[in-house]
């Protein structure tokens, strides 16, 4: 008897999706969503920090990739404690609340930590986190803060620090960037490359020529096939080697 067709049957198992909400240490609430492979008990956990507009379909898709083909466990993290916005105007001032309240910033970050480590079945020593546009930036802000997570991954997120790391950073960090990225000068990647040698980061950049921001966003105008599957495929690399991706 083989074991051959029970295996490939549990592989076509969808994830299990379920609603997460938590709290920052303020009491603001936090709603999140849950996804992770329904052929594991305990599992290792991504977070992951939305673009601008906040949680959607998009991070939703992301998370069951993860959960499909790295056999972790995800939470779309919800920093904007549910506000929704729904125009570009919006979209810019709700991410401007965190850039400009670091203490804000990292407390709803440090709530996403929180949520998925009071988890039971989650691995409390396997989290990492991955973001994109604002979530990129965000997640690079959890490597900064000393947020307990193993590794951080950064798609096209913005680079400037309001308080640069203090001491080293003990967080692997992986960073997507475009290389005709407006929203990143060059004297802003040159003064991340300058904290990251000063806090002794163990990080690898990777910079695609000829995309641009946000060059992962499915279907969106900016939208580079290449160097979304490039991105990911190295990912994955990536967090297996850091121990989190299967």
């Amino acid at each position: 008897m083989t074991l051959l067709p029970f295996v490939a049957a549990l592989a076509m198992v969808p994830p299990i999706e379920t609603p997460l909400t938590y709290k920052d240490a303020d009491g603001a609430e936090c709603k999140g969503i849950f996804v992770r492979p329904a052929t594991r008990n305990i599992v290792p956990v991504m977070i992951i920090v939305h673009d601008w507009n906040g949680p959607d379909s998009y991070e939703l898709t992301r998370a069951r990739m993860v959960a499909e083909q790295w056999g972790m466990g995800a939470l779309v993290a919800d920093i904007y404690a549910g506000a929704r916005p729904t125009t570009p105007a919006e979209n810019g001032a709700e991410a401007r609340k965190y850039y400009s309240d670091n203490a804000l910033f990292r407390k709803r970050l440090q709530a996403a930590v929180d949520a998925v480590k009071a988890r039971g079945d989650v691995d409390a020593n396997s989290i990492g986190a991955m973001g994109y546009c604002f979530g990129g930036t965000a997640v690079l802000e959890m490597a900064r803060m000393g947020a307990d997570v193993k590794a951080v991954v950064s798609f096209h997120g913005g680079l400037s620090a309001p308080i640069p790391a203090a001491g080293t950073i003990g967080t692997k960090i992986m960073l997507h960037h475009a290389a005709d990225d407006p929203a990143v000068p060059k004297d802003q990647l040159v003064g991340f490359l300058a904290e990251m040698t000063a806090a002794k980061a163990d990080y690898r950049m990777v910079i695609y020529n000829l995309a641009v921001h946000p060059f992962t966003v499915i279907g969106g105008p900016s939208y580079n096939e290449q160097a979304d599957k490039r991105s990911w495929e190295t990912t994955t690399a990536f967090l297996k080697e850091v121990g989190l991706a299967r």
